[in-house]
């Protein structure tokens, strides 16, 4: 029986240590997924209880419009109809905030790029001199691919009324149209740039994120960079509207 048993034992020190390298792949894949969901929880983005970026409210929605095109032909409101699009207020003769609201333009141009829904809009405020030509260089400076970035001219008036009764925002020290715009934390008449006397003219350099309905979503300070990460994560929720 003694050699028997001990015949036995190497098998049995075989199955032992079997039995505990199971024992540490199992452990290790459990501490390996951990790992792994911790990581994906960092790198998440906001979101809301569904697990997904939660959709920015409605705080009114864009009037028609006719403006002119960069290209020189005619552009409304049903040109945009299904496509989520962002705007912004410049005039190409600022030599302060506007540059730095068309970069910021141009960055989202870029990280949208693989987006055929999303379209650009900057509309000048300043169209006496903003003229289809100038426009046209403007937006040549900036890279702007004349299919998914549009630049808009027009009457004056029509345009002031645009921005303050539609946009909801200032233009040229006159205080934006609230009437129609529910309450929100996120004022959009809190960000804006004065050029002074010299230009007489003041506007808001947010950035406006409309829908496929013309519903104004959103609004970012394109001086914020926080802000234009958020504008970023509510595309993906209009996309899927769509």
């Amino acid at each position: 029986m003694r050699v028997e048993e001990a015949a036995d034992r190497p098998w049995e020190r075989v199955g032992r240590g079997l039995l505990w390298g199971l024992l540490i792949l199992v452990l290790t894949a459990v501490i390996a997924a951990g790992l792994w969901s911790s990581l994906r929880q960092g790198f998440r983005r906001p979101t809301g209880a569904t697990g997904r970026v939660s959709h920015p409210p409605v705080y009114g929605t864009v009037p028609e419009f006719s403006l002119e095109e960069r290209s020189g032909r005619p552009f409304q409101l049903s040109d945009l109809r299904g496509n989520i699009w962002i705007a912004s207020f410049i005039f190409t003769n600022c030599t302060e905030a506007c540059p730095l609201i068309t970069a910021k333009m141009a960055a989202l141009q870029t990280d949208l790029r693989g987006v055929s829904l999303v379209r650009l809009v900057s509309i000048t405020l300043d169209p006496e001199r903003d003229t289809v030509a100038v426009l046209t260089r403007y937006a040549e400076q900036f890279g702007a691919d004349p299919r998914r970035w549009l630049f808009l001219t027009g009457e004056k008036p029509s345009i002031d009324r645009l921005v303050q009764e539609g946009f909801h925002l200032s233009v040229s020290g006159l205080p934006r149209q609230s009437a129609q715009l529910p309450h929100t934390p996120l004022d959009p008449a809190l960000a804006h740039a004065d050029h002074g006397e010299a230009d007489d003219l003041m506007h808001s350099t947010r950035l406006v994120l409309v829908d496929g309905r013309a519903r104004i979503r959103g609004y970012y300070d394109a001086s914020d960079d926080e802000a234009l990460l958020r504008l970023r994560q509510h595309v993906q929720p209009l996309l899927r509207e769509e």
